[in-house]
């Protein structure tokens, strides 16, 4: 049996060396650069006066919730369904007022509405919006009571945020307003947005031993989420020269990296220094200058097989 499970593995990676020797891909090196400077992880944060509280100008009761945490919202969006004793009475007003065709008495009750924070319209009584964003958070659920000044929900809006990034303590002499910084979003590493540095907190964390820079605001996505991380790179000096390949091009080995050049005939293992990596594409040098230029050509697809089939190695081992 154990002869008959030996016959099969050996069947096996010969079968996989003959896959390796049709599967190749082979792509160019394209030139790039690459952002000098300090790189740092932070968060987004709302600037001041971003995050608004819905609050309750009338008393009464929910019936039901109408939005939910992370749907957007506007001014006069409806955002609950309530039994309010307010409500009634401006209803019986604004059908007095209609009944009479007194425009005075309608356009005092349509002004008293805004007022309030409310909607009545045929019989039913809702809660809205008076701000345009994002529902943050619902602090009231349907059945529960409710009296003038009680938080209902918080609004974010969401093209009054920022970002904050930790530096760490040795690099705060290289800081400025200012300089400029470039980051991406935990959540899109394959898009990044340029601002600047706007505050240098002038503290430092006793048990991080960093201090935060704030940036100047710029837009971000409107389906952006506070709580992800957000990775930026302040930019010290002029950008670097570096190559970019497809990451499936790197063969990672004993901590070091390679890329398989030339063609399958006759190919050349040249060792690289990964500056940047990302799922699609990396940055990459050549350890020793010169061996990787733009335009040669690298083995994109099966480069770790290549690489293996070079070197003797075969079944993952050394």
């Amino acid at each position: 049996m154990k002869n008959f499970k030996k016959l099969l593995f050996a069947g096996a990676l010969l079968i996989g060396s003959q896959a390796w020797a049709t599967g190749y891909q082979w792509t160019q090196v394209v030139a790039g650069e690459e952002i000098t400077g300090l790189r740092a992880t932070g968060m987004i944060i709302p600037q001041a006066g971003a995050l608004k509280n819905q609050s309750a100008n009338t008393q009464g009761r929910i019936l039901s919730v109408l939005k939910r945490e992370g749907d957007s919202v506007t001014p006069g969006t409806p955002l609950f369904l309530v039994n309010d004793a307010e409500c009634i009475s401006l209803a019986q007003e604004m059908r007095l007022a209609q009944k009479n065709g007194v425009q005075e008495l309608i356009d005092a009750a349509n002004e008293r509405e805004k007022q309030l924070g409310v909607k009545v319209e045929a019989g039913q009584f809702e809660i809205v919006s008076l701000y345009s964003g994002v529902v943050t958070k619902i602090n009231v659920s349907a059945g529960s009571n409710y009296n003038p000044g009680d938080q209902l929900a918080n609004i974010l809006d969401m093209h009054k945020l920022t970002v904050e990034l930790d530096i760490a303590e040795k690099y705060v002499s290289d800081l400025h307003r200012g300089q400029k910084v470039t980051f991406q979003l935990a959540s899109d590493s394959q898009r990044s947005y340029q601002s600047t540095i706007d505050t240098i907190v002038p503290t430092i964390d006793p048990s991080q031993r960093t201090t935060i820079v704030r940036l100047r605001p710029m837009g971000l996505p409107s389906t952006v989420n506070l709580s992800e991380l957000v990775y930026g790179i302040v930019q010290t000096g002029a950008n670097q020269p570096i190559l970019k390949v497809p990451t499936t091009a790197l063969v990672f080995r004993k901590d070091q990296q390679y890329v398989v050049k030339g063609d399958e005939k006759n190919p050349l293992v040249v060792q690289v220094q990964v500056v940047n990596e990302t799922d699609e594409l990396s940055s990459v040098r050549p350890v020793k200058p010169g061996e990787l230029k733009e335009g040669d050509s690298i083995c994109s697809d099966g480069a770790i097989y290549l690489f293996s089939k070079i070197n003797g190695i075969y079944g993952g081992g050394d």
